[in-house]
C-alpha cells in the first residue's frame, strides 16, 4: 500500500498528459479499506498533474469523471467517515484544478457537503477562477468561531492548528477569487476579513488579513476600496 500511494505521488510529478490513464484507475479501485488512502493519492496527484500539463486534462472526460465519482464517495461506516471525507476533499481540490464547466458545477454541489474540508476545498477552487458561488462558504472560512471547522480535532493544540490552516487557506482563496474576477461584490468576505484584522488572533493571520484588504483597495476589488 505504501509503494502505491508513492507511485501516484511520483506519477503526479510528471509532465506527461498520459500518466493520468493510471492514477484514474487507481482513483477508482478499492477492493480493501486501505485502498482509500492510495485513492486520495491519486486524487492529489491528479491535481499537481492538473497543474503540470496546464490545463491539458479538461478535455478528459475519463479523469473528470473518476473525480466526480470519488467526489460523491461515502459510506455508512462510521470508521471510514473521515478517510471517506478525505478522499472527497482531495477530488474538490483537483476539479478546482482542472476547472472545466462541469468540473466547477461539481464544486458549486460540494458547497453543501457534510465534512467541511471538501466544502473548503471546493469553494476554492471556485476562487480560483472567480465563481461567486464560493463567496458564502470562504465568508465561513474567514469566521474566527466557525465551529464546523475544527469539528474534526481531538486536542486543543490541533484544534488551533486547523483554524490558522483554514484561515490561511480562506485567506489566500479570497486573493484568488479577487485576481479571477476583481468586479464581484467582495462586501462579505470584506467584512471577515476586517474582523480577523481586527482580531485578538495570531500576528500571522492578521498580517495576512490586513496586506489582503490593502491587495483588494489598491485592485479596486468590487467595493472594497470603500470599506475604510
Amino acid at each position: 500500500m505504501r509503494l502505491r500511494e508513492f507511485l501516484c505521488k511520483a506519477l503526479g510529478e510528471f509532465r506527461l498528459e498520459e500518466v493520468a490513464d493510471v492514477l484514474v484507475q487507481a482513483l477508482g479501485q478499492q477492493q480493501v479499506a486501505e485502498d482509500l488512502m492510495v485513492r486520495r493519492r491519486a486524487a492529489e496527484a491528479l491535481a499537481v498533474l492538473a497543474s503540470n500539463v496546464d490545463g491539458h486534462l479538461q478535455s478528459r472526460d475519463d479523469v473528470l469523471e473518476g473525480l466526480r465519482e470519488a467526489s460523491r464517495d461515502r459510506s455508512a461506516n462510521p470508521e471510514q467517515r473521515l478517510a471517506r471525507g478525505e478522499l472527497r476533499a482531495a477530488s474538490a481540490f483537483a476539479l478546482g484544478l482542472i476547472g472545466s464547466d462541469d468540473a466547477l458545477d461539481r464544486l458549486a454541489t460540494m458547497l453543501s457537503d457534510a465534512y467541511p474540508n471538501a466544502r473548503f476545498n471546493a469553494a476554492t477552487g471556485l476562487a480560483r477562477h472567480g465563481d461567486t458561488r464560493c463567496l458564502p462558504t470562504l465568508a465561513a472560512m474567514l469566521d474566527a468561531d466557525n465551529p464546523e471547522a475544527v469539528d474534526d480535532e481531538q486536542s486543543d493544540e490541533a484544534r488551533q492548528f486547523k483554524r490558522g490552516e483554514v484561515l490561511g487557506n480562506g485567506i489566500r482563496a479570497v486573493r484568488l477569487f479577487a485576481a479571477a474576477n476583481p468586479d464581484a461584490d467582495l462586501r462579505p468576505v470584506v467584512q471577515a476579513l476586517q474582523q480577523l484584522a481586527d482580531s485578538k488572533l495570531s500576528r500571522d493571520v492578521k498580517l495576512a488579513a490586513k496586506e489582503t484588504l490593502l491587495l483588494l483597495a489598491e485592485q479596486g476589488a468590487g467595493s472594497a476600496g470603500r470599506n475604510d
